[in-house]
Order: structure tokens, then C-alpha cells, then sequence
């Protein structure tokens, strides 16, 4: 899943949060973000739908990356 806002406002907040919503009553398992440490308005974005840290990864490329998690609910 990706995600790209150019206007952000409340509306487009509602709107996101409903739709990220739907997609998880389609799902039968859980949302997964992969977050870069040097992008604090990701991790606001995360956190504002209900996004949860979930641990700490090294890749390939020696980049150190969170994971963050939704529940299905």
C-alpha cells in the first residue's frame, strides 16, 4: 500500500482514515509500514491511523528501517 497526499487537510484526513477502514475489513491479516528513521512526518502520518511500532530491522543495504503494524479488526 502507498500513499501519496499533495493536500492535506481535514477532510483528506477523514477520508484516509476510512478508507484505510475499509481496506482492513477486506483483509484477513494485518497492514505493515516500513519507516525510515530521517521522516518524522511519516511517523506522524503512522501514528495519526493508528499505525503501531512494531520492531527495529537492518537491510541488505545496511539501512536501518521500523516496521509499524494495524490490526484487523
Amino acid at each position: 500500500l502507498h500513499c501519496e497526499v499533495y493536500r492535506y487537510n481535514k477532510t483528506v484526513k477523514f477520508e484516509l482514515i476510512n478508507y484505510l477502514k475499509f481496506l482492513l475489513r477486506l483483509r484477513k491479516s494485518p497492514l505493515y509500514a516500513i519507516h525510515e528513521r530521517d521522516d518524522p512526518k511519516h511517523l506522524k502520518f503512522l501514528t495519526m491511523l493508528g499505525f503501531n511500532y512494531l520492531e527495529t530491522r537492518v537491510t541488505a543495504t545496511n539501512k536501518v528501517i521500523e516496521i509499524y503494524h494495524k490490526e484487523v479488526r
